[in-house]
């Protein structure tokens, strides 16, 4: 185990409206602040680049290449900016510090990933930020804000903010060093975002485990990895969202069996059903949004009122799904000497049904039906619980990759329908 472990907990915040104005007004300076950095690094290497021919192919000495801009050139710039500017000046300076600082490290992955061999329009260029839509501020320790409590609760100073804000959240254990800390605003409210340095506070456990992801019949499946046998006990209870998979798994064998030639006569009503079928259960926020967008116009007050709704609705089945997956996977490391993970390529079983203009795609509303049911159960979010849950444990933890899986029901779905009307425009065309 190691000395100590840096982990990250949030807090919520309830400012009043003096306070909300303070922050969303640093929002907006620091979004300027990064897009004036992100113009004059574009200005500088621009120059650099008519100035050297940098365009040409010819090989040159590293001292002759151009250079751009880093992260001390610009940051010296700081305290000028803060001479002239008020706002500026009465606000942490470690904000505009760490905001050139997000910037440099945004640029650095960028040219890490060229060098990778990644294609110009993947490698993640910055972009800049919207004024009206940034809502980050970024902190260090001892710089501009402060944490104390308050009876059961917590109290923040930020500078520039008046007065002392209301927190609402708790440390599992007292860390032992606050490292940095960002406020961000998220789902309709103010969070801050605190990395700590503390003990490790997980023990591990005596069994070893073998997680096996499903996804779509049920979450996962928890077994001892000597003996194969199952752990009702630690098997989640996780149902997918959509109570018709199986019967949809069901169906798409029945019209895989019955084969293409047999389809063509009723397989549209068979396949419509099927599709019907699972478009039926796609959730309350969907039949919301789709009222929404049929009675009322878009951007209206209305429109916009309904919209509010559907994402505190879906904010709050996050935090219970997020909720939910933290104490299973807190149960599951407090009994496991070692967890091995065997789940689905989740990326590759998510594919979209639409295809493309060389070769059309089928079945979309269902398979668009599946995609939703597998991603809002969060794999990737469990399997990276589990993962850090078991390096605090100092347990060994393994991710294997299942090739067997039914999530291959969307492929096939769309490989049967796509065969359906194949078959029936054959027919169209022998008649």
């Amino acid at each position: 185990m190691t000395e100590h472990q840096t982990r990250r907990y949030t807090f919520k915040l309830y400012p009043n409206k003096a306070q909300t104005e303070a922050l969303e007004r640093q929002c907006v300076l620091l979004a300027r602040l990064w897009n004036a950095a992100l113009q004059e690094r574009e200005e500088q290497w621009r120059r650099e680049v008519e100035r050297k021919g940098y365009w040409r192919k010819v090989k040159r000495p590293k001292d002759e290449r151009p250079q751009g801009l880093g992260y001390y050139d610009q940051a010296r710039a700081i305290k000028h900016i803060r001479a002239d500017d008020a706002e500026y000046a009465a606000m942490s300076c470690a904000s505009m510090e760490l905001c050139l600082k997000a910037l440099d490290l945004a640029f650095r992955a960028f040219w890490r990933r060229l060098k990778e061999g990644v294609p110009a329009w993947q490698a993640g260029y910055p972009k800049y930020k919207s004024v009206r839509r940034h809502r980050t501020i970024w902190h260090r320790d001892g710089s501009g804000w402060k944490l104390s409590p308050a009876g059961t609760q917590w109290k923040f100073y930020f500078k520039g903010v008046p007065g002392t804000i209301k927190a609402r959240g708790r440390f599992p254990m007292d860390p032992d060093e606050i490292r940095t800390m960002e406020i961000v605003h998220r789902d309709g409210a103010w969070m801050t975002s605190v990395v700590v340095y503390q003990q490790p506070r997980r023990a591990p456990g005596a069994t070893p485990l073998r997680i096996a992801f499903d996804l779509l019949d049920r979450f996962a499946v928890v077994k001892n990895a000597a003996n194969g046998e199952c752990l009702p006990g630690l098997t989640p209870n996780f149902l997918s969202g959509e109570g018709r998979i199986t019967e949809l798994f069901q169906g798409i064998k029945a019209l895989s069996d019955d084969g293409a030639g047999e389809l063509a006569g009723d397989g549209r009503d068979a396949t419509g059903a099927l599709v019907a079928r699972v478009a039926d259960g796609a959730g309350d926020c969907d039949a919301i949004q789709s009222a929404r967008d049929r009675k009322y116009k878009k951007g209206s007050y209305r429109w916009r009122r309904e919209t509010a709704r559907i994402a505190k609705r879906k904010a709050k089945e996050a935090r219970v799904r997020k909720e939910a997956l933290h104490h299973w996977t807190t149960r599951v490391v407090e009994h496991a000497s070692e967890i091995t993970v065997s789940a689905p390529s989740i990326k590759e079983h998510t594919q979209s049904g639409r295809g493309d203009q060389f070769e059309w795609g089928g079945a979309v509303k269902t398979v668009a039906a599946l995609n939703r049911n597998t991603l809002e159960q969060a794999p990737a979010m469990a399997i990276a619980m589990l993962e850090y849950k078991a390096a605090e444990a100092g347990i060994p933890f393994r991710q294997v990759t299942d090739e067997e899986t039914k999530l291959s029901v969307g492929r096939d779905v769309r490989e049967t329908v796509k065969k359906t009307r194949k078959a029936r425009r054959k027919l169209k065309e022998a008649a």
